[in-house]
């Protein structure tokens, strides 16, 4: 299992953006490992990352935040 993203990190997204949905979905592998990537959801705006710095990363550009 992948620990790269733990439930604290998650929380720490939905605090820090708290105007977004955010959840953590796995991608199964037949043969190698499985990976889990984060998505956030807000009005008709879907960004996804495979780590918790990349999703803030992308919502902040989304959302012209620095």
């Amino acid at each position: 299992m992948d620990s790269s993203c733990q439930p604290d990190d998650l929380a720490q997204l939905r605090e820090q953006f708290p105007d977004w949905d955010i959840e953590a979905r796995w991608t199964v592998a037949g043969t190698g490992p499985d990976s889990r990537y984060l998505l956030a959801h807000k009005g008709g705006v879907t960004l996804s990352a495979w780590t918790p710095a990349d999703l803030a990363a992308e919502i902040r550009r989304d959302t012209g935040a620095r």
